[in-house]
């Protein structure tokens, strides 16, 4: 499967999950939406762009915000 493709198929698993989730879970989806909203004011103010950073680059922010004795990439 080519790169696209697989990209696609890894959106489309996230916009199910969340649809599944708003349904069978209302509350926990709205501090899912809350959480991922305030990571994507944290990379604004480090100019990075939430959208634009794969799964490995998000995770690796949040290690980073979590871990105070090391400095957020920038």
């Amino acid at each position: 499967m080519s790169e696209q493709k697989a990209f696609l198929v890894e959106a489309l698993e996230d916009q199910l999950w969340r649809a599944r989730l708003r349904v069978e879970d209302p509350e926990r989806a709205a501090r899912m939406d809350y959480a991922e909203a305030q990571f994507r004011q944290l990379c604004v103010s480090r100019g990075l762009d939430w959208d634009a950073m794969t799964e490995t680059d998000r995770e690796q922010f949040v290690d980073d915000l979590i871990h105070e004795d090391r400095e957020c990439s920038q």
